[in-house]
């Protein structure tokens, strides 16, 4: 026999029930749903970076249950690169720099490296590899060799002759890497007319002239004339080096003739020597053959 108090305590335990279970399904249908996605599709899908269009997101349903909502008919995103996004090889930077396209380049546009080698007697030689647009190296050419006076079989700059600014000489680069002696300044000398004029010309000089074996005044000297002997003979002109002073005479002309000392050599007397012409001049006198 349940009396009224057993009746009141079990009629307050199934309202406690019944007020707890309401509240518990308030809080679960008020609570955010989780959208699961439909099969074959996103819910939301996004195009690539190459330009695919956004996938419709799938028509929701959803249950009286607590285990919330579904996805269905969402179709998957497309685009050219497609809905992974992957982006296409690109040849330039930015900033419109070239780039290289092959997976594993020789070399990335711009770089340098120096290259080293070694010369004779001890001299390295450097030159520079450069990478160019098609990234490759470019190689630069050797430079001279450093630490050494000069390489074997090299020939120096010319070096004005003192006695004749038209005259040079040169040197070679010996095998131990240092200059030989310059060549001499006399090379030339010693030339004669291949043959003479019928007649002699006959010049006063106005100062002992000083007579050599070629057309310089590199040229060794073979005699003199002096003004005693005047009038001198001489056979015929030929253009060479420069005779000149201080007094602004010059002459470029020279004379094949026989002095007087020693008696009976022949060589070049310059025509700066002649009495009462001018600079350059060389007049009544026939070019040598």
């Amino acid at each position: 026999m349940v009396t009224r108090s057993q009746l009141h305590r079990r009629l307050r335990v199934l309202l406690g029930a019944v007020l707890t279970a309401a509240a518990c399904n308030s809080l679960l249908e008020n609570r955010p749903r989780e959208l699961r996605p439909a099969v074959g599709g996103d819910a939301s899908a996004t195009s690539g970076p190459a330009g695919g269009e956004a996938g419709a997101p799938g028509s929701v349903s959803t249950t009286g249950d607590a285990a919330g909502a579904s996805a269905t008919g969402g179709a998957a995103g497309g685009g050219a690169a497609g809905a992974a996004g992957a982006e296409a090889p690109s040849t330039t930077t930015g900033n419109g720099t070239s780039v290289c396209t092959e997976a594993q380049p020789e070399c990335l546009p711009g770089e340098s490296e120096p290259a080293f080698r070694e010369c004779a007697c001890g001299g390295t030689q450097t030159r520079t590899k450069t990478c160019n647009d098609a990234c490759t190296w470019a190689l630069g050419a050797w430079g001279p060799c450093e630490g050494i006076e000069c390489e074997p079989g090299a020939e120096s700059a010319p070096e004005p002759c003192a006695c004749d600014s038209a005259r040079s000489r040169t040197r070679s680069c010996t095998e131990s890497c240092t200059w030989g002696p310059p060549t001499s300044c006399e090379l030339g000398c010693g030339n004669a007319p291949a043959n003479l004029p019928a007649t002699a010309s006959y010049i006063d000089i106005w100062t002992t002239a000083v007579g050599r074996s070629g057309t310089s005044a590199c040229c060794p000297e073979v005699g003199t004339s002096s003004t005693s002997s005047n009038p001198q003979f001489v056979w015929c002109r030929s253009w060479g080096g420069l005779v000149s002073d201080d007094r602004g005479n010059y002459n470029h002309w020279w004379l094949w003739t026989e002095f007087d000392d020693p008696a009976g050599v022949t060589g070049w007397m310059p025509a700066y020597y002649i009495d009462g012409q001018g600079n350059d001049q060389a007049n009544g006198i026939p070019d040598c053959p």
